[in-house]
């Protein structure tokens, strides 16, 4: 009987070996050595109890007094509503009805035994958690006790280049695990070993069907006219250049997919429409206007929520719009000049507009209650190379971009004349061509190698920065990623083949002397 239990538990051994090599796709030849090898191991873990910490990896549930340190803590499920526990009692529980300090709180309880894992934790601290519906693909929530965890995170640290921490940590997976993203290297954080996977993505990839490129080659020259144009029209053209010759040169419009309307009234304050009560709140107080008549306004337009939500709303808006507001105080003092009108000739090119927000100290300002981003930053750039060549009587050579995030501090730039030209003519190629100038990855990019020429060394490398600005989902601060815009997708597609060397070059033109003559700071 005993023999025949040894050779049982052998020959369930070697059943356990193929299976793992089945699982493995592995059918290649090995040494016996190997085997031997293996199949002492898997004898060796039969024998083995199954108690706690019994082997090098353990697998157990969070219960008090398994706190021991480990290396890697790995924590899973980690998902709204199931962790931590919500405390039911049963209806005829007279404590529970009248409970006092130090009754035991099963909540309280996983609340506690989060905080001594993290203590646990040495090397490293993995929580996973489902984050988008298997139904409708929707946001899921993580458990209450994440989300602390990563606003803590996010007050307490920062990363360079002003990369918001929350995406720095967070990893999105991909719906199935043969996506090409765990192996085209365009996110570092998503790899696999799997060489199945690996093919399968492959074929995956291969049999979708290559996007055409709308515009093959250059369009005829422009007419005279396109060499007249104004301080926005440039503005507008970097903003987004394949949207420019899509709808100004082409004239063609590609169709607006409109969200339908909600089946809830929303009785929050967010978006766009929260964005534009507080700007219009700035700009209320920039001007003197009382904020109760401005309450009554926007009340009587609709742009508040009905009821008591509407007030708090109100109040949410006033509040962030002040601290706004505080920040320009001391630049804005006694209002604005009026408005400088601009005629430059430039070369070949006439540019137009005018420069309004001059303070009476002479200085060019630009706000919005948000924060700041790459466009913001392209629009103020054009004016402020407009207003250091004209440089109006009583006006300095010096401006200010301010957003709810930072102070941007515009210095006196002395070949504004050269630098304004070579804007102009990637302008004027951008007319037959589309421009690969995508703002907030040529920024990144910019950020990225300017840090890292300074010794100040970046978690990523230039590249990295930029395709991690095109690939990421949309940010806590309302950026979306770039690879979904519709113009730069008909242009260019939505493949980090984008951001090739045309695109470094450019991103260098644009942005280079942009961040060479800012002084930011943080708010």
């Amino acid at each position: 009987e005993d023999s025949h239990a040894e050779l049982l538990t052998v020959r369930t051994a070697i059943r356990q070996i193929a299976h793992c090599a089945t699982l493995a796709a592995f059918d290649d030849r090995v040494e016996l050595a190997v085997v031997l090898e293996a199949l002492k191991r898997e004898l060796q873990e039969d024998r083995s109890g199954a108690g706690f910490m019994a082997g090098g990896v353990t697998f157990c549930a969070l219960k008090p007094m398994r706190s021991v340190p480990f290396r890697v803590i790995c924590l899973l499920g980690m998902n709204d509503v199931l962790f931590p526990r919500t405390d039911r009692y049963l209806g005829f529980d007279l404590m529970a009805q009248k409970p006092l300090p130090g009754d035991r709180s099963v909540r309280e309880d996983d609340r506690y035994l989060f905080l001594e894992t993290l203590i646990s934790a040495r090397d490293r601290l993995y929580i996973s958690y489902v984050g988008q519906s298997q139904r409708d693909n929707s946001t899921l929530q993580p458990s209450v006790l994440v989300s602390e965890l990563l606003d803590y995170i996010a007050r307490g640290f920062e990363l360079p280049g002003r990369d918001i921490v929350k995406d720095h940590i967070v990893r999105i997976h991909r719906l199935q695990a043969f996506s090409i993203a765990y192996f085209d290297g365009a996110d570092k954080r998503l790899f696999s070993y799997s060489a199945a996977n690996c093919l399968a993505g492959q074929q995956a990839q291969a049999s979708r069907a290559v996007p055409r490129q709308f515009i093959k080659t250059a369009l005829p020259e422009p007419e005279p006219e396109w060499r007249v144009l104004t301080l926005d029209d440039l503005a507008d053209f970097f903003c987004n250049p394949a949207r420019f010759i899509v709808t100004r040169r082409l004239g063609a419009r590609l169709p607006v997919e409109e969200e339908p309307p909600a089946d809830e009234e929303s009785f929050a304050l967010e978006g766009l429409d929260g964005y534009i009560v507080k700007q219009q709140l700035v700009e209320a107080a920039v001007e003197g206007r009382p904020e109760d008549a401005q309450y009554l306004l926007l009340k009587a337009a609709g742009a508040l929520p009905p009821g008591d939500a509407g007030r708090v709303g109100w109040h949410d808006a006033s509040h962030q719009a002040k601290q706004l507001v505080k920040a320009l105080a001391p630049h804005v003092i006694g209002g604005f000049k009026p408005p400088v009108q601009i005629d430059l000739r430039i070369g070949e090119f006439r540019l137009t507009g005018r420069l309004s927000r001059l303070t009476q100290g002479g200085t060019l300002v630009s706000y919005r209650c948000a924060h700041v981003r790459a466009r913001d930053m392209l629009r103020h750039w054009v004016q402020h190379l407009a207003l250091n060549i004209v440089r109006p009587d009583g006006c300095t050579a010096e401006s200010l971009l301010v957003g709810t995030d930072a102070m941007q501090h515009y210095q006196h730039v002395e070949s504004a004349e050269s630098v304004l030209i070579a804007l102009l003519d990637l302008y004027w190629g951008g007319l037959r061509m589309p421009l690969r100038f995508f703002p907030e990855s040529a920024r990144a990019f910019v950020q990225a190698e300017q840090a890292n020429q300074h010794g100040r060394r970046t978690v990523r490398s230039p590249i990295e920065s930029a395709l991690d600005m095109w690939n990421r989902e949309q940010s806590t601060s309302g950026i979306n990623p770039e690879k979904t815009d519709p113009y730069f997708k008909l242009c260019f597609g939505d493949q980090p083949a984008a951001l090739d060397t045309e695109f470094e070059r450019n991103a260098r033109a644009v942005f280079g002397p942009i961040l060479a003559h800012i002084v930011t700071t943080k708010l």
